[in-house]
């Protein structure tokens, strides 16, 4: 992997002032308290890595990694990004909930386009899932880039099978055992909360009876982001890991019924992202948090 010294002057940093973000923040506006007694710098790491949210990536890894570093050839970063308060929260292990997870900043997504049997793209097939609009658009422009420089190559007969479709997800490690593109570095001021969102109520998930006739098992992690309000911000949902598809859909008709504790900062009730895990296991109804 690249040193850190080069990447940051592949990429840049982008370094966010706190009281930039909180004049952009209306819930941080409506409340007040002291940012300083809170703040934590953490770094941000977001990499494009092969595969997708549910099920396999098809054995096709290495189609896919050679895709992302196309990418990250023709990536440019924002010049400018401004994150909410719900990317900048965190709380302690200490006041960790056995319930779910503290979440990282919400750059964790999917890339999905197509390509033809002469690696062009298709234009009308380029999704990208983000929370930060301004990255996802980034994203997007570097890969009309890369098609325009012809970097993508023609997909095997293994891949067009699958229509030629690159599936891609933003990675938040900055290492691992798998293979990933490094995008983007960012360095964020964070805010330490003094009461972590809790879980007060949730209908019951149900087994979907398909997988539960096959004696099919599964876990699906969700994220969204719980408002100040505690409801969650249906238009946040996203699925992080996933079995099966039948499972991950069962699992967000759940968390759309949720209410919860929201975070409080001081006595600032403000807006956190958090990931939820469901487990559906043969003998016992599916169930949160185990």
């Amino acid at each position: 992997m690249r040193s850190i010294a080069v990447l940051l002057a592949f990429i840049g940093i982008i370094l966010y002032t706190v009281r930039e973000l909180a004049a952009q923040d209306s819930t941080a506006a409506s409340c007040t308290f002291d940012t300083a007694a809170h703040l934590r710098t953490d770094t941000a790491f977001v990499s494009l890595a092969p595969g997708a949210r549910l099920e396999g990536n098809g054995g096709l890894r290495d189609e896919y990694l050679a895709a992302a570093q196309a990418i990250r050839t023709y990536y440019v970063a924002p010049t400018r990004l401004v994150l909410p308060i719900w990317a900048r929260t965190f709380w302690k292990g200490s006041y960790s909930t056995p319930q779910f997870d503290n979440a990282p900043s919400g750059f964790d997504g999917d890339v999905r386009f197509q390509l033809d049997t002469l690696g062009r793209l298709v234009p009308v097939f380029v999704f990208v899932q983000s929370l930060h609009p301004d990255f996802a658009a980034s994203v997007v422009a570097a890969i009309y880039r890369a098609d325009s420089a012809r970097a993508f190559l023609p997909p095997s007969h293994r891949l067009q099978r699958d229509h030629g479709i690159i599936q891609l997800h933003f990675d938040g490690k900055p290492r691992g055992k798998d293979p990933r593109v490094m995008l983007l570095l960012l360095i964020i001021p964070s805010l330490s909360v003094d009461k972590p969102p809790s879980l007060q109520f949730i209908r019951s998930v149900r087994y979907p009876e398909g997988l539960r006739s096959a004696q099919i098992t599964g876990r699906v992690i969700l994220q969204v982001v719980v408002d100040a309000n505690g409801r969650p911000d249906t238009t946040t949902m996203s699925v992080i890991q996933g079995t099966y598809r039948e499972f991950a859909l069962e699992a967000i008709d759940a968390l759309k019924t949720a209410q919860f504790r929201p975070t409080f900062i001081e006595h600032c009730a403000v807006p956190s992202l958090v990931r939820l895990p469901f487990d559906y296991k043969i003998g016992r109804s599916p169930y949160l948090f185990h």
